[in-house]
């Protein structure tokens, strides 16, 4: 199996071996001995997608692969500290996919090669069509009747409905549901949840946001003067678009900010917090075709590594009030 040239180059520096083929082998324990220590490994498949993974021995890490992966062609290894294991893999998957190489890693990834239960969601097929075609809303089957989550979030959802601008509100999150969350009515509640945020009133405070896996990827606050709107999305598409300065965005948006270090560890390194002042910028933020495909890959990808951990705090009531608006 040929390795692409930028990727082999990256691996060599990092002081990866030299891929050692193992289609077919059941074990490592007689070609690669030294991966009885710990170390970092690279698995090449056959679709030209890699995984990084840490270990203390990756023989045994090995088998356990071969149990889930029938197309591993090769494998490159490190041999790494074992109190060093975790900063190194986060490194090499960070210099991958700086190259695009696609990875089916979950935990640490941007954007993972995964195919996880989602696909019997949306097809593979679905997913590119609704990455590639930003006019593409993929509303899906029936919602979900939530009735107890009706029933739990009734009276907050009243005393809500009281802290917030409703027109304006429910006219941006359904604009951001219908335009960055796929297959809408069969992943509500499970794959991607809102939450319902009705605190004392203060100078700054959340007034709701949406989480898929494991962070918030939208949020829609209160101050003192009004509505405003942050997002966390795919920082690559953004600087492809308008440059690493982000020039034209902030000539467009009066008082945009973007922070570049506003990370969760769910989303990966390839993210950005965009923070609009208000939710008219916000709406005109979301009509870019760069802005869509920014949200539409990360949002994509962390449903594809699981479930929404805030599923149980779901209101299904802001759902109805938005896909009405």
């Amino acid at each position: 199996m040929a390795l692409v040239s930028p990727t082999f180059k990256l691996l060599l520096k990092q002081g990866f071996s030299p891929p050692i083929y193992v289609e077919g082998i059941p074990s490592l324990s007689l070609l690669f001995p030294d991966a009885k220590r710990p170390g970092i490994y690279v698995l090449h498949f056959a679709d030209g997608a890699r995984y990084v993974g840490k270990s203390v021995e990756v023989t045994k890490r090995f088998v356990q692969h071969l149990a889930t992966y029938q197309d591993i062609m090769a494998i490159s290894f490190a041999e790494v500290p074992e109190k060093d294991l975790t900063s190194k893999e986060r490194e090499v998957i960070a210099g991958l996919e700086s190259l695009g190489v696609r990875l089916r890693n979950i935990q640490y990834a941007s954007f993972t090669a995964t195919d996880t239960t989602f696909r019997e969601i949306m097809s593979p097929a679905d997913q590119e069509c609704w990455l590639t075609d930003t006019t593409y809303v993929s509303q899906g089957g029936q919602r979900d009747a939530f009735e107890v989550q009706r029933a739990k979030y009734e009276s907050k959802y009243m005393r809500w409905l009281k802290t917030i601008n409703v027109s304006e509100v429910s006219s941006f999150l359904g604009l951001y549901i219908r335009t960055a969350i796929p297959t809408i009515n069969l992943t509500e509640g499970s794959y991607w949840a809102i939450s319902c945020l009705a605190g004392r009133r203060s100078e700054w405070r959340a007034n709701c946001r949406v989480n898929l896996h494991w962070q918030e990827v939208c949020c829609v606050w209160r101050d003192s003067v009004g509505h405003g709107a942050y997002f966390q999305m795919a920082l690559s598409p953004l600087k492809q678009a308008y440059g690493g300065r982000f020039l034209s965005l902030k000539e467009q948006f009066s008082g945009i900010e973007i922070y570049r270090d506003a990370i969760y560890s769910p989303g990966g390194k390839d993210q950005v917090r965009i923070v609009l002042r208000t939710l008219n910028q916000a709406e005109l933020f979301l009509a870019l075709v760069p802005v869509i495909a920014s949200l539409r890959r990360f949002n994509l990808s962390l449903i594809r590594k699981g479930p929404s951990n805030w599923a149980a705090m779901h209101c299904p009531q802001i759902v109805d009030m938005c896909l009405k608006a």
